[in-house]
């Protein structure tokens, strides 16, 4: 009999399924309901005398560290393996650091759990109605002669949901820097492999002119929470909804990038949240792979990073 030859796979058609992983790990949106707008977060703001926001933020602030570092972790597991450099070995390492700090999220939880304990102790004390809670929260700067034991809980309200938004600020500001730490460690490596480096836009204080105008209602009566609970409430949501989405993208364009210059070169598909789109939201459109500008409206684009430095 004649015996069948075995063709070995060819190399253009190679998988390499830790990077296939990656990439689509990379390029996943996670958002989702991690975060809330201005308007969202006054009402509801208003409503729960401040304290639901930070218990919502605090949750799902820390899932999406979560999941974010399990992404950047694999990148640099991938990375150790494809190199063997020390450097990758390094920077998986420091992937493993980049967590939700836990010490930061009580602090502000104790605080919220303060606030509420004296409102209520003091609604008990007085027996107290939903008059009563207006008068020692919004109404208290129209209140004339406010008893003492009021204006202590009107203080602890105001100063401690304000420490607690300024911590959950810090919680978002340090794990941005975290982040950054991390492309920094990647860049070397990537310049390395011969792939451009990634740029990772500022975070900004928080300063959003929509957020502030939100503040503005709840500032006027005098409740000191509002500023800080806008700007945590924008920097989390500037991370979540645009730096960490353009930040992962950049990865997962990098390491499409050294899969290209691999010899023999493998097939690399790109993962369908990597394929281009018109930025304009009138138009959307699909944009070839070497556009400049949209064919459909004539927008201009910036140009995708489909080869080594």
């Amino acid at each position: 009999m004649r015996s069948h030859e075995i063709h070995p796979e060819s190399a253009a058609d190679r998988p390499d399924y830790l990077a296939g992983a990656v990439l689509h790990g990379l390029s996943r949106g996670m958002g989702g309901e991690s975060y809330w707008g201005a308007v969202r977060t006054l009402v509801l703001g208003i409503l729960t005398l401040g304290m639901l926001p930070i218990l919502v933020w605090s949750r799902r602030f820390r899932d999406f560290v979560t999941s974010e570092q399990q992404q950047l972790w694999h990148l640099a597991e991938w990375l150790r393996l494809r190199t063997g450099n020390p450097q990758a070995v390094a920077l998986r390492d420091f992937s493993q650091s980049i967590r939700f700090r836990p010490l930061l999220n009580a602090m502000s939880l104790i605080l919220v759990a303060g606030v509420g304990a004296g409102i209520l102790s003091y609604l008990w004390h007085v027996q107290g109605n939903l008059e009563t809670v207006l008068e020692m929260t919004y109404r208290y700067a129209g209140v004339a002669y406010p008893p003492r034991a009021m204006s202590n809980v009107f203080a602890f309200w105001s100063i401690g949901l304000s420490v607690a938004y300024l911590l959950h600020w810090a919680q978002v500001q340090w794990h941005v820097a975290d982040v950054r730490r991390f492309v920094e460690m990647f860049n070397q490596l990537a310049q390395a492999e011969g792939v451009q480096p990634i740029r990772l836009p500022k975070s900004g204080l928080g300063l959003r002119p929509i957020w502030i105008l939100a503040s503005v209602p709840l500032l006027t009566f005098g409740v000191l929470w509002a500023f800080p609970m806008m700007l945590a409430g924008a920097i989390h949501k500037r991370y979540v909804v645009i730096l960490s989405p353009a930040m992962r993208n950049e990865l997962a364009y990098r390491v499409r990038a050294m899969l290209l210059v691999d010899r023999p070169a493998i097939n690399v598909p790109r993962p369908p949240r990597l394929r281009r789109h018109c930025p304009s939201d009138l138009c959307r459109a699909a944009l070839p792979e070497i556009a400049n500008f949209c064919p459909r409206c004539g927008t201009a684009v910036r140009p995708v990073l489909n080869r080594v430095a």
